[in-house]
């Protein structure tokens, strides 16, 4: 782990830099918990570029919860369509009649987990942006650069491995700014530090990362997806005649 100082200078660099170097998307100009929300659930599965089209469609359409909440379900799927996994769009509605039965949007990390459809990382991410409350978010990109900044051998596949690093995620956190702070962490994974050929030369944050300087940045991070194996039981029957095969076929064994 960084030393205190380090810790302030590697904040520091990383919000100098996402001030200066950040991608101009629609969402980032606004703090509108509703917005930021919609934002994260399209961009789940779903490339920026094709996202932003629809982002703006939708908050046109549905300008906040309560129009959402109220809107019928084929006007809600058609206005969707072409995002694809449209239970987001279905989660996202339920969500909004909640929020209209409540008359606000949650304002805590709990109540904003609990609606339906939101994971930890959306949770935090919005907590974080809109209310300015201090939880990190962790996405493949925030894996990737933590893994590599401290060579963090943990396997992102499994659940201990998602722990440890989400407890290395709360200590480099800037409490301070938070929202500000999780946007630079995943903008840096999706523009600098890249799965392949990550762009060292310009990371903000190479000073202290320890594998480019060990130059490990393509042992990291570790995903090690454990299978398991299958056992199967099957009874064949074929005729032969002349020691050839005139039929045959395969069943699976009755448990």
């Amino acid at each position: 782990m960084l030393s205190a100082e380090q810790l302030r200078q590697f904040r520091r660099a990383l919000l100098e830099w996402f001030t200066m170097r950040q991608r101009d998307l629609p969402w980032r100009h606004t703090r509108d918990p509703y917005a930021v929300w919609i934002s994260e659930i399209m961009l789940q599965q779903t490339r920026v570029a094709a996202v932003i089209p629809y982002y703006h469609r939708f908050l046109a359409r549905f300008p906040d919860f309560k129009s959402l909440a109220e809107a019928p379900e084929q006007e809600l799927l058609a206005c969707w369509s072409g995002l694809g996994y449209y239970q987001r769009a279905r989660n996202l509605q339920k969500a909004a009649r909640q929020m209209k039965q409540a008359g606000a949007f949650p304002d805590n990390y709990s109540a904003i987990r609990a609606l339906p459809g939101i994971g930890d990382y959306t949770a935090a991410a919005i907590s974080s942006i809109s209310f300015h409350l201090p939880h990190a978010v962790l996405d493949g990109n925030v894996f990737r650069v933590l893994s590599r900044v401290f060579t963090d051998p943990a396997n992102i596949a499994s659940a201990a491995g998602k722990r440890h690093l989400s407890g290395i995620a709360e200590t480099v956190l800037d409490k301070a700014q938070p929202g500000m702070f999780n946007q630079g962490m995943m903008e840096l994974g999706a523009t600098v530090c890249l799965p392949k050929n990550p762009q060292c030369v310009i990371c903000p944050v190479s000073e202290w990362c320890r594998a480019r300087q060990s130059g490990t940045q393509s042992d990291f991070p570790v995903k090690i997806v454990s299978r398991k194996s299958v056992q199967e039981k099957r009874i064949l029957f074929w005729v032969e005649r002349d020691g050839r095969i005139l039929a045959w076929n395969a069943r699976q064994h009755p448990a």
